[in-house]
């Protein structure tokens, strides 16, 4: 009898430790599962990524995944990404040397384009508008950081209104006031440089890491002033953005760009506005 009810719980023991065995080996095939998954949405040029990389040097960012063009680092059969960052530099680029063009001359500035706000967004809306007509693809402007966690950390800070990962802190640091025995003398508090916030809805084309030496040497293209430029634009955007991304050869230092944060704003107003006139 003992014999029997042994064997017996030893088939009911070895059932449940087969069951157990089971659902560990089922846990941890949906943790790798999981972690691929992870892994290939925030790796660049993956089927499951709305993230590229560019062989401008620049990475991108997509609304939704989206395939590979013929712009990626591995080119693939696909319309082109018209990138952000390659935008903004030529705009300010644009209007640097528009600028210099009217101030080593007696000449006055376009007919309807005043300030330097209207030149800037003259410049985005006819870059923007070559680039769709040609059928590249928007996008926008995203941090390039190896490492897929990092990454998905970065755009959740983003969205947020934080800095990314990789974002330099601020010089200034923010110091508490003191305050004297007998005297109400209070120190100015220091300055810090808000952090760019992303307002919600907005679909942000600031890129995040920004090169000022890429923008400089933009610079070196100076494009024609005829009408049949706009054909050549967007071939020539991608020919120089990848040759200045290789390049480490300085520009000139006596040419100063407009700030980013106003061709930036351009750009993404140009980007946003082709948009909705294609859908």
């Amino acid at each position: 009898m003992d014999t029997h009810t042994a064997h017996a719980r030893a088939i009911i023991d070895n059932f449940h430790r087969n069951v157990a065995e089971a659902e560990r080996q089922q846990r941890q095939l949906q943790t790798r599962e999981s972690e691929q998954e992870f892994y290939d949405m925030y790796s660049p040029c993956n089927p499951s990524s709305t993230f590229h990389d560019l062989q401008c040097g620049h990475r991108i960012q997509t609304e939704y995944t989206a395939s590979c063009g013929v712009t990626c680092v591995h080119p693939m059969q696909g319309q082109p990404f018209a990138c952000p960052s390659c935008l903004i530099d030529v705009v300010r680029a644009e209007v640097a040397l528009d600028s210099l063009t009217l101030g080593s001359s007696n000449d006055t500035p376009m007919e309807g384009i005043e300030s330097i706000e209207d030149r800037i967004q003259h410049f985005a809306n006819k870059y923007v508008a070559a680039m769709l007509r040609k059928d590249y693809r928007g996008c926008k402007a995203a941090s390039k950081i190896d490492e897929p966690r990092m990454q998905f950390f970065d755009q959740f800070m983003r969205q947020d209104g934080f800095g990314g990962v990789e974002d330099a802190p601020s010089d200034e640091k923010i110091t508490k006031p003191r305050k004297r025995p007998g005297t109400a003398v209070h120190k100015n508090l220091a300055k810090v440089n808000k952090p760019y916030r992303k307002q919600p809805g907005r679909w942000d084309y600031r890129d995040p890491t920004s090169n000022d030496g890429v923008s400089k040497a933009v610079l070196r293209k100076i494009p024609g002033d005829d009408e049949a430029e706009d054909t050549d634009i967007s071939q020539g955007i991608v020919g120089d953005a990848i040759g200045v991304g290789r390049s480490e050869q300085s520009a000139d230092a006596g040419v100063d760009l407009v700030p980013q944060k106003e061709a930036t704003e351009a750009v993404r107003k140009a980007m946003e506005a082709f948009a909705l006139l294609s859908t």
